[in-house]
């Protein structure tokens, strides 16, 4: 058996395309994995190759994350970070996310509302809890209140409003 010693270059190139069959990679993701055992010449140098051969594309994977994150039940601003914190740029993110409407948030807001207040009396107090969370969750204040008005909680809405107005 002969060992066949390789380059360091298509070594770390290996180690870049591995690390790609496992999940998408955002570039900077995948030089802080590279750069405990490759020098950042070398890292650079293959995130380029890897580019060339469209094995590494950030807009491409960004909007798979995103519309990895749309299934669930997260508002639009939880989204945005989590796409900061896999290591995508902020001017990337925020183009992708303007692709997405308040509609998807309301309607998000409608699920997450019926699932709080399933088998609850609609009281004030259960509907001030529920617009707590929502807000906690990361949606914003208009959303909520249009989701509360269109699920027919303007009384309830109103002396949270007030309670909101006399606190501040």
């Amino acid at each position: 058996m002969r060992k066949t010693s390789k380059t360091p270059e298509s070594q770390c190139l290996e180690h870049a395309i591995r690390l790609l069959t496992r999940t998408t990679q955002s570039k900077r993701r995948l030089h802080e994995k590279l750069s405990a055992a490759y020098p950042t010449t070398l890292i650079e140098d293959t995130l380029k190759e890897l580019e060339a051969r469209g094995m590494l594309n950030e807009e491409k994977d960004c909007r798979l994350w995103l519309n990895h994150h749309l299934m669930g039940s997260k508002s639009n601003k939880e989204i945005f970070y989590a796409l900061l914190k896999r290591g995508y740029a902020k001017e990337l993110v925020t183009k992708v996310m303007k692709e997405i409407g308040d509609d998807r948030e309301i309607e998000v807001v409608q699920k997450l509302l019926q699932q709080k207040l399933r088998g609850k009396p609609k009281t004030e107090v259960a509907v001030q809890k529920a617009w707590l969370f929502l807000q906690r969750k990361g949606f914003s204040t208009n959303v909520i209140r249009v989701t509360l008005q269109q699920q027919k909680f303007e009384e309830e809405l109103l002396s949270i409003e007030e309670n909101t107005d006399s606190s501040s």
